[in-house]
Formats: C-alpha cells, sequence, structure tokens
C-alpha cells in the first residue's frame, strides 16, 4: 500500500483476502488501510470467523503439509468428499469447487481476528456464495473526521 498518499480514497474494502495473512500482517494492513482512507471515509473488512475442531484440523493439516505434495492430496480427497457435498456444505457442488473452493483455500487460511475490534462498528455480512454472515464477520470502520483513530482504538 506504500504506492498510495494518505487519505487518497473514500472507501477503502477488503472482502475475501485478509484471513490469509497472519496476526501482524492482518494488523498492518488495517493500519494501512485506515491510513490510505481519507477523513470520514469508510473502511469495509471481513475476517473469518473462528471454526470449529474438524475445521481447525484440515487447515492445521493444509498449512503443514508443503504445496507440492498438497495438491495431488486434495485432488484425491475431492473424490472421496464429493458424494457427502450436501451433507458437508449444505448444497451439491462438482468436485473442482471442493478441490479448489474448499480444500485449496484452506492453505493459508487464518481464523479469527488479532485485534479487538469495537462491536459498533459490526455489520451483517451479505450472504454470497463466499461469505455469509455464519462464516465471516463484517466491520464497516468510518474513519474519524480528525483523523484520530485513538477513537477507534484496536
Amino acid at each position: 500500500m506504500s504506492d498510495f498518499k494518505d487519505s487518497e480514497f473514500d472507501v477503502a474494502f477488503c472482502i475475501g483476502t485478509i484471513f490469509y495473512l497472519d496476526n501482524a500482517g492482518m494488523a498492518k494492513a488495517l493500519s494501512e488501510f485506515l491510513r490510505v482512507t481519507k477523513p470520514k471515509g469508510i473502511v469495509l473488512v471481513s475476517f473469518q470467523k473462528n471454526k470449529g475442531m474438524i475445521t481447525r484440523a484440515f487447515t492445521f493439516a493444509a498449512n503443514a503439509v508443503p504445496i507440492w505434495l498438497y495438491l495431488p492430496i486434495i485432488g484425491l480427497l475431492s473424490f472421496f468428499i464429493m458424494p457427502f457435498s450436501k451433507l458437508l456444505l449444505g448444497r451439491r457442488v462438482s468436485r473442482a469447487y471442493i478441490r479448489n473452493d474448499v480444500l485449496l483455500s484452506l492453505k493459508g487460511l487464518h481464523y479469527g481476528q488479532p485485534f479487538n475490534i469495537k462491536e459498533k462498528f459490526r455489520i451483517k455480512t451479505a450472504e454470497t456464495e463466499y461469505s455469509s454472515e455464519k462464516t465471516t464477520a463484517t466491520y464497516k470502520i468510518k474513519v474519524p473526521p480528525d483523523k484520530n483513530l485513538d477513537s477507534i482504538k484496536f
């Protein structure tokens, strides 16, 4: 974000990507969004909500295995998971969807948020194929007119 000047944008948004950064990266990214957003501007950001034990175990395994080995493993796993897609995902999906959008997306994924954002900034997450109120927590942060970020306090 170093290519952008302070207070350059009216709106900054990050939907579907910040949770691939580690905790320090997430905090730095949010600080940068606030820096490049104009006073009275809006920062919109979504984080993955914490997940259950099975999902966390799959994510741990995905991150522990080198990518060159993980790709053939998920190709095979997707074949076995596909018949259970309706039960697991709530709808029937293709093998490619399971491989690429579910299993591959676990690689590098981090759940939760590394800092506390005040509840007053929390808004309902839009329902889409890739995010929903069940899976993500979205925040709409209005940048103070004086750019005094102490009032936001993370």
